[in-house]
């Protein structure tokens, strides 16, 4: 039994996505925050067919998803600074407390 062919557009290899991809980086290197740029964005795209636009978004997902595991090692990550050695500092509750002025001692008056 031959399998059915799902949309009339050949698979694109990872190649035609990426370039597809690139040159709409290039035209449009920002995300469109104005209308007007939402718009040629809206009509640069309408340029290729959905089966098209579906095959690229497909290769891309999937050569994402097929993306081997990315493993981190200790030893790839940048040294660790030196730390010179320093005093503590002293908390606020070691310091000797200031008495209020209304706390002060009075002297008699003669």
């Amino acid at each position: 039994m031959e399998k059915p062919l799902i949309d009339p557009v050949s698979p694109k290899t990872s190649e035609e996505a990426l370039d597809f991809v690139r040159k709409m980086q290039k035209r449009f290197p920002k995300t469109p925050r104005t209308k007007k740029e939402l718009d040629a964005v809206q009509k640069y795209l309408a340029k290729f067919t959905d089966a098209e636009l579906k095959s690229v978004g497909r290769r891309v997902l999937s050569d994402l998803m097929q993306r081997p595991p990315r493993t981190i090692d200790p030893d790839d990550y940048p040294p660790a600074p030196i730390k010179k050695e320093t005093k503590p500092k002293a908390s606020a509750g070691t310091r000797a407390a200031a008495r209020p002025r209304s706390a002060r001692r009075r002297t008699k008056r003669p």
